[in-house]
């Protein structure tokens, strides 16, 4: 896989066929990290939604105080998954951010999906419990980066960004907002499409491969926070959410989202049209060599 880029070519991959390895390598690394990983069909019949190791995991946890985060698979596609439970309540935020940008018709027909697929959770759930248990609300928050352009490498993006989730006070304090509406009735129990320039951090931004995709959200995000700046400046004390500057180092080299885009940048053939050229920023794909070392290193550990 290095030779290929280092020749210039894209290399082939198998990320879906081989994310349990890339999972644990991933765990294995970071300690405290343990991220999960679902098959999850949405709009399945059911008795198979009810059957799945997400609806499995719900159950387990409600009441719980837990967060924990992962990688839904839902065929050959990939999105990253964040949960938060409330420890006093019976209500879950859930964060699903998909890498690649949806248009309307998208946006429309994935949350119809999603709130069946929710009603159907809530009243399985609520039924499992005791006679006067806590009412079960689950609030999900659905969202698109856009930061993938390419063919490939969704569940690449997928563990980054469900990585970076693990540990961004920013995503930490959006679903601990959400549960605070949930207990208060500022917010209600069902889907929203959230605007990622104006509700995620600059880190789930770090592999985007178009500059264009950045350039918006630094624009609009940057926006946002000097509106917010400028209401606490005018001494405004109500629920506000953190506006992390999109400006900010978002490496270990202390790059910027620009800085660290454009020294990724590469020209290749294009994967489905190989006489056309495209010009893009391959962090994502050394991303998954990191990855892949990762696996072995774990897979091997202990053998000699």
């Amino acid at each position: 896989m290095e030779q290929a880029l280092e020749e210039g070519r894209t290399p082939d991959t198998a990320d879906a066929q081989f994310l349990p390895e890339l999972l644990a390598g991933v765990n294995a690394a970071h300690p405290g990290l343990q991220l999960e990983r679902h098959l999850f069909e949405l709009g399945a019949p059911k008795d198979e939604l009810l059957a799945s190791s997400l609806a499995q995991r719900l159950q387990n946890s409600l009441g719980s105080g837990q967060a924990w985060q992962g990688v839904l698979t839902d065929g050959d596609h990939g999105t990253a998954i964040s949960l938060r439970f409330s420890a006093h309540t019976n209500d879950v935020s859930l964060l699903l951010v998909d890498s690649v940008g949806w248009g309307p018709f998208d946006v429309q027909r994935k949350r119809q999906a999603w709130q069946a697929t929710l009603h159907t959770l809530t009243d399985a759930l609520q039924a499992r419990l005791p006679d006067g248990g806590k009412p079960v609300r689950l609030h999900l928050g659905m969202t698109d980066t856009g930061v993938q352009k390419s063919a490939e490498g969704c569940h690449i993006f997928a563990i980054t960004a469900a990585k970076k989730m693990a540990t961004d006070p920013a995503i930490q304090s959006l679903q601990e907002r959400v549960l605070f509406g949930l207990l208060t009735g500022r917010v209600d129990a069902g889907v929203n499409h959230l605007d990622a320039s104006r509700n995620l951090p600059p880190s789930l931004f770090k592999h985007a491969t178009s500059k264009d995709e950045l350039e918006h959200y630094i624009q609009v995000s940057g926006s946002r926070r000097r509106a917010a700046q400028a209401k606490k400046r005018d001494g405004f004390t109500g629920w506000q959410r953190p506006r992390p500057d999109a400006l900010a180092p978002v490496n270990k080299k202390g790059q910027s989202l620009l800085e660290c885009h454009a020294a990724h940048l590469v020209t290749r053939p294009d994967r489905t049209q190989p006489e056309r050229q495209r010009t893009y920023s391959n962090s994502y794909e050394l991303k998954r060599i990191d990855m892949l070392r990762q696996a072995l290193l774990h897979l091997t550990a202990g053998l000699d």
